[in-house]
């Protein structure tokens, strides 16, 4: 068979595939129930429906075994497709066709395959039911025929969810027309040869009163005027005679109520029925009819009313605009509208727009700031409408003119109230900022200080009472953290860092940090990780293990005893991203159906009696969603009363080009460094020297940012440690200054050490030239690493 021939009848299988719409589907039950059959009938560990796409093999229900997607050239399966018929391997490492493929010499370890193709009623090979085993091992005859019987029904199944599949693709195609008929402004019918409406849309009910149903079935010629429809009988005669097959007119038509309105149609004729379009212009031709009067109703109106001619030149104006500007008829004679009206403040851009349109025989409506002849301002509507002669030529323009002074008032008001309100929000995102800094800045010390007592030695009572003062503090500084976390997502200031981050590491921290509060009941925390998960991926680590904290502190605080498991499968790899599903589980009390998505609300919790017995703010699980919708996911519950609950995201991670020497970073060596320390609270400095000088670290301090910036150019410094909220000058104003001094202060590595930070901060970080940021109250680990980090970079 040539190239050209094999590519074709695979374009066709593959064509047939997609029309199925089977690939990357969800499971579906009765596929499952035919896999578990066919390991049962068969005796046989693994059993599976596959179907071949063009380099990839979807798993589309599987028994004893999981996976989802396999290259092509790495499955037996594509041996189905090659030979269009039932094969079995006893030996898949003795058979050349197999020998080498990875299922079988590593992973799975297939050692027999029996499958048999699912073939399309015309012929298409789509992919196979198969069973396997991991030792050697055959079938029957009569096996033979139930595997192919079983491959017949899967393919019945295929053709059943197909037809499915079309039909709803024509309903929701023929609701969508009929929606859009029905939704349509315009008034749409279908008549026959003769006139008889066939079909109407429900515009008819707002144009003219009548439901569809008191339209269909009567002659359309009965909505018409008798003279109307006279009118119109030549015109229809002489164009069909003449083989037009469209038409274009305006015509009366009367409504339910007896009243006539002017319908502009758009005709066409096609298989023997006409298809007309209807638009109500009774508006315009009563504009048309009351024009010819309008000058001698516009000397007694109350609004404003200038004529001009051809040329553009007023020929008269009304009481009323004389009365509204102070100008007099003789003043606007022969000058152009606006002329006499413009000033300093007038949009004189606006003013041109609106010539231009009236120079093309084309209305314009603008509002322009004007002055009045005693020089007052005053703002005007202007709404230029040109008329024409019967032959259709530019014979005279109608200007209408308002005094809306009043309502350009309010809209400044609305304005000024607005820019008020942005204020606000900005007066309280800085309230936020330094609350955030003011009350982070006590629990540094706090935090601090235990960390650096707890690596004294202390004696075993010290020790007790130091994890009681940790544990507390921490237990302050979470509930803390939810309160402003909330508040900075629910205000839009939270921002998502891109950094390197150690998945498989991120789970260990996580579940380390968990282990105490499991300690007095019989609950294991266990975790699952696909190994084809890439080491390094791009994303915020604080983040992620926030979502992850909260999730698994909820799992173990409501679970008495069992298991919380933390689980993370690869579901998709491409060269440049990875999509991660993480599922956090339990065996604990589990959540009424009624109320899953009541436990996402703020301040809220499951039950009236949660926070008394189990603790918490009821912002948790608020701010973990939010979370996760930040790195545009959604959470997905799953529960069970007295059994436990699941909950799962996922998230696309862009694949990191390496890991960075802050994630890589194991052991705690000496840094032979010199570091300036800048802080105005004398605690935090005392408190970063304690921690520094473990290291090694030889330590300078500045109480603010203007002392700082003498210092560096006094002193020799490898590194600096900048706070960003200081009197005098403050971090940012600081690191700009250093930055400015010369070359050799701009690779100077300052790093930001803040209790608080918003989206307008971290811009601010970056934009000033600083080299990132650690968060207050530290961990020292996490310091060292940032440290060491731009330490060896230099």
């Amino acid at each position: 068979m040539s190239e050209t021939l094999a590519g074709e009848i695979e374009n066709a299988r593959l064509l047939a595939l997609k029309s199925y719409r089977i690939v990357d589907s969800l499971p579906e039950a009765e596929y499952d129930r035919i896999t578990r059959l066919a390991a049962y009938i068969f005796k046989k560990p693994v059993a599976l429906i596959s179907f071949v796409d063009r380099d990839n093999v979807f798993i589309k229900s599987q028994y004893g075994i999981q996976v989802e997607h396999t290259l092509r050239e790495e499955s037996i399966c594509k041996l189905i497709v090659e030979e269009s018929s039932l094969i079995i391997i006893e030996d898949t490492t003795r058979d050349t066709r197999t020998a080498s493929l990875s299922n079988v010499l590593g992973g799975a370890k297939i050692r027999f395959y029996a499958g048999t193709p699912l073939i399309s009623p015309d012929g298409k090979v789509l992919g196979s039911l198969s069973v396997m085993d991991f030792v050697p091992g055959t079938l029957n005859e009569e096996e033979k025929q139930a595997l192919e019987d079983l491959a017949f029904e899967v393919v019945a199944h295929l053709e059943v969810r197909k037809k499915n599949l079309e039909l709803k693709d024509l309903i929701t195609k023929h609701e969508e027309i009929s929606t859009m008929f029905n939704n349509s402004a315009e008034l749409q019918c279908i008549t026959d040869r003769n006139g008889i409406i066939l079909v109407v849309n429900k515009a008819v009910e707002n144009l003219l009163g009548y439901t569809p149903q008191e339209g269909e079935g009567r002659p359309i010629w009965d909505f018409f005027p008798e003279e109307d429809k006279m009118s119109l009988l030549p015109v229809f005669s002489q164009g069909l005679s003449a083989g037009k097959k469209n038409f274009e007119v305006e015509v009366r038509i009367r409504s339910k109520d007896g009243t006539l309105k002017w319908m502009g149609w758009s005709l066409a004729v096609k298989n023997n029925k006409w298809y007309a379009n209807g638009r109500d212009i009774t508006e315009r031709k009563t504009a048309e009819e009351q024009l010819l009067l309008v000058s001698l109703v516009a000397s007694k109106t109350i609004n404003g009313v200038a004529i001009s001619n051809s040329e553009g030149k007023i020929k008269w104006v009304n009481d009323a605009l004389e009365k509204l500007t102070g100008y007099t008829l003789e003043d606007f004679k022969n000058t152009r509208p606006g002329d006499l009206l413009a000033g300093e403040g007038t949009d004189r851009v606006l003013l041109e727009a609106a010539r231009r349109q009236a120079s093309e025989c084309k209305p314009s409506n603008i509002e322009l700031l004007s002055y009045k002849k005693d020089g007052s301002p005053i703002w005007l509507s202007i709404s230029n409408t040109p008329t024409f002669n019967k032959d259709g030529s530019l014979d005279q323009q109608v200007e209408i003119i308002n005094d809306i002074s009043e309502r350009k008032l309010a809209e400044a008001e609305l304005i000024k109230t607005r820019e008020e309100a942005l204020q606000l929000s900005k007066a309280k995102e800085t309230f936020l900022s330094v609350m955030s800094h003011e009350i982070r800045t006590p629990l540094n010390a706090v935090i601090g200080m235990s960390h650096i007592l707890m690596d004294d030695n202390p004696t075993e009572s010290q020790k007790e009472n130091l994890k009681i003062l940790g544990f507390s503090a921490q237990n302050l500084l979470k509930l803390i953290n939810d309160i402003l976390d909330f508040t900075k997502i629910e205000t839009g200031h939270m921002v998502l860092e891109s950094a390197n981050v150690n998945l498989k590491e991120l789970v260990s921290q996580t579940l380390n940090s968990l282990q105490f509060k499991t300690a007095d009941r019989p609950v294991a925390l266990r975790s699952e990780i696909d190994h084809r998960i890439p080491t390094f991926v791009k994303g915020d680590n604080i983040r992620l293990y926030q979502i992850l904290m909260n999730l698994l502190g909820n799992a173990v605080k409501f679970t008495e005893e069992g298991e919380v498991k933390l689980k993370l499968d690869l579901l998709q790899e491409t060269k440049q991203s990875v999509k991660v599903r993480f599922e956090v589980s339990d065996t604990g009390i589990g959540i009424e159906p009624e109320k899953i998505d009541y436990i996402f609300d703020s301040y809220t919790q499951a039950n009236s009696d949660t926070t008394r017995k189990y603790g918490g703010t009821g912002l948790g699980l608020a701010i973990t969603k939010s979370l996760v919708s930040l790195h545009n996911s959604d959470m997905v519950v799953e529960s069970e009363i007295g059994k436990g609950s699941k909950f799962s995201f996922i998230i696309d991670f862009a694949l990191s080009e390496g890991s960075s020497a802050a994630v890589e970073n194991k052991t705690m060596e000496q840094l032979s460094a010199s570091i300036l320390i800048v802080d105005d609270n004398e605690i935090n400095r005392i408190l970063a020297s304690k921690v520094l000088s473990k290291w090694g670290v030889k330590v300078d301090f500045a109480e603010n940012g203007k002392v700082a910036v003498d210092k560096v150019q006094q002193s020799v410094f490898d590194l600096v440690l900048m706070d960003l909220h200081m009197p005098v000058m403050n971090g940012m104003e600081a690191t700009r200054t250093i930055r400015s001094l010369g070359r050799e202060y701009s690779k100077l590595p300052i790093v930001a050490l803040t209790a608080s930070l918003f989206a307008h901060e971290l811009e601010t970080i970056n934009e000033c030239g600083m080299d990132g940021y650690v968060m207050k109250p530290f961990i020292p680990g996490e310091l060292y690493a940032k440290i060491k980090s731009l330490l060896t970079n230099r």
